[in-house]
């Protein structure tokens, strides 16, 4: 049994003339001619293609952590003071 994911909950296709639609963005099916026409389409994946696709970001999550703890954090600039050593006197 194959069965198909898709954004669109109610995506519609025609398979030898007959309607085919998902159900809630889900449809499965055995007929090999369905099979046939949802790998074509571009809007319905298979289930199990779509879930490994989500697999890789923790993975490159990871390396972007090792890349940050070869290099050390740049030196931070001293905070800009004030150069006015004066006391402020107020006008008369």
């Amino acid at each position: 049994m194959a069965e198909y994911k898709s954004k669109y909950s109610r995506l519609s296709f025609y398979v030898n003339g007959e309607r085919k639609q998902f159900s809630q963005g889900r449809y499965s099916t055995e007929d090999k001619a369905e099979i046939a026409v949802l790998d074509a389409l571009t809007d319905a994946q298979k289930a199990e293609q779509a879930e490994p696709k989500a697999a890789p970001a923790p993975k490159a999550q990871a390396q972007t952590e090792e890349k940050a703890a070869e290099k050390p954090a740049p030196k931070r600039k001293p905070a800009a003071t004030s150069k006015s050593t004066k006391p402020k006197t107020s006008a008369k």
